[in-house]
């Protein structure tokens, strides 16, 4: 790899995602060291290139002392969980250890506050210098173990100036709550956005009339459920999104197919009370038992798209106008579609 043309690399990396930059940093030495900000002039512009051109957290910077390559890597949810690698359960970024973690393996890394007092003895100065866990979990505060055990190692090696240790902390703490409520209200408002427009996309094709009844459907609120769990795993237009497009359109067609049938129902009724005479409103709204054009019903086009409103003379003249040109045209009916199976289909 030493006699490999640097730019060339750099400009492959500049057109991959970070998910790809991570795989490559992993997987060959070389590629690390060229993605080492660190060590590579280069690698933070790669990184923050990567991020903003390919993902939807654009626009920002890391929080400080965390490099281009870390943000990357924390906000590539597409990895699932950075411990069990799980992408069902609910993927929460943690800024104050900074690891992007699902519930279960997260409550390992934390205390709650009435074990750190009993097993820390812990006074009320020491632990206002510890910062909470944040999304809280319960109503009593928890605390990440880590950053505990770093607060005590502090204190302890400045025994000869405490005070002034335990003011530098405060300090620290204020400025690190500050940027942690800074990025949590980031993601919070990038999830909203980012939900938003992603149902947005899914409904585009979707009529508005169908609409509602697709959003009332029981298999889309548990799909709408599942990527609500964790909406920044579906990003742009990649598989992922065109899978739950693909998902919710099929919804859609069954909806709008099963009140097709519905309204279909409804038709044949409508013809067979229209030839028992129990139906009859006008000389128009008259059909013989034995009319050929029965035959050619299913096969019409106001038959199979049929209109919201089908008791008026303006649905059958439609009906009958479209079954005479099939006659005459000499289009072929299928066997099961003579008149006893006609009026065999639906119920009075």
């Amino acid at each position: 790899m030493q006699n490999f043309d640097v730019e060339t690399l750099v400009f492959v990396c500049y057109n991959l995602r970070p998910s790809d930059l991570l795989s490559m940093a992993c997987v060959c030495k070389y590629f690390n060291r060229v993605l080492n900000e660190h060590i590579s002039p280069v690698a933070e512009l790669i990184w923050e290139n990567s991020r903003d051109k390919f993902t939807i957290f654009k626009d920002q910077d890391p929080p400080e002392a965390m490099t281009q390559k870390t943000f990357a890597k924390l906000l590539t949810f597409e990895k699932g969980c950075q411990f069990c690698k799980t992408k069902e359960e609910t993927l929460t970024v943690y800024w104050i250890p900074g690891v992007r973690s699902c519930f279960e393996c997260m409550v390992p890394g934390v205390i709650c506050l009435d074990i750190l007092q009993s097993t820390f003895k812990l006074n009320d100065e020491v632990l206002g210098l510890v910062l909470p866990v944040t999304p809280s979990l319960s109503e009593s505060p928890h605390y990440w173990i880590d950053q505990v055990n770093n607060t005590i190692a502090h204190l302890m090696d400045a025994d000869d100036n405490k005070l002034c240790e335990i003011n530098n902390l405060r300090i620290g703490m204020g400025d690190k709550c500050r940027e942690v409520q800074y990025y949590e209200r980031w993601m919070s408002k990038l999830r909203k956005t980012h939900l938003r427009k992603l149902l947005s996309r899914f409904h585009a094709e979707i009529k508005e009339e169908t609409l509602f009844e697709v959003q009332e459907d029981y298999e889309y609120k548990t799909l709408k459920n599942e990527i609500e769990t964790n909406p920044f795993l579906v990003q742009d237009y990649g598989p992922q999104f065109e899978q739950y497009k693909s998902r919710i359109l099929q919804i859609a067609r069954r909806i709008t197919e099963n009140k097709i049938i519905q309204t279909q129902k409804l038709v044949i009724k409508y013809l067979k009370r229209l030839t028992y005479g129990s139906k009859r409103n006008s000389p128009k709204q008259t059909l013989s038992i034995r009319d050929r054009r029965y035959r050619y019903f299913s096969l019409c086009n106001s038959f199979r798209n049929p209109p919201d409103i089908i008791n008026d003379d303006q649905f059958l003249t439609n009906l009958l106008r479209e079954a005479e040109q099939l006659d005459a045209s000499g289009t072929v009916v299928p066997n099961f579609l003579e008149v006893d199976g006609a009026l065999k289909v639906g119920t009075l």
